[in-house]
């Protein structure tokens, strides 16, 4: 991006005495001033860049996970149940109010509603499977 600047004589000439590589260096200098998100895709390109460099290596099949997969599976056992409980009184509540509220289409709504509350119970079930069949393909 070409910017405009006022410089003083002094200024000028020590930048007409520049040469090409020292301008442009100063040229990527000032831009990586000015550029927020230039500095944001430098910034995070370098560290992908030095993650994939390093030769760290990742010995997690060594460690036993057996006691946090034992707990993470009965907090998620527990939000399930409770999230069942949530959707179905949550669900019913809205159900009788849009029967109550006076529409033409009472039973497209209705059918929004247990639409909503179906999604989002099925969601407790299904985004672990999906999770689980992640893991699976990195086996």
């Amino acid at each position: 991006m070409i910017r405009n600047k006022v410089m003083t004589i002094q200024e000028f000439l020590d930048y007409a005495n520049m040469s090409k590589k020292e301008r442009f260096i100063n040229e990527i200098i000032n831009e990586f001033k000015y550029n927020k998100q230039l500095k944001i895709a430098c910034t995070f390109g370098l560290a992908i860049a030095l993650i994939l460099i390093s030769n760290t290596t990742a010995h997690a099949a060594e460690v036993n996970t057996g006691g946090i997969d034992k707990l993470g599976n009965t907090l998620l056992y527990l939000v399930r149940k409770s999230g069942r409980w949530v959707c179905l009184v949550l669900g019913l509540i809205n159900v009788i109010k849009v029967g109550l509220s006076g529409g033409n289409e009472k039973a497209g709504d209705v059918v929004k509603v247990l639409g909503k509350y179906i999604l989002i119970y099925a969601t407790l079930y299904f985004f672990p499977y999906v999770l689980d069949l992640i893991e699976d393909c990195f086996r």
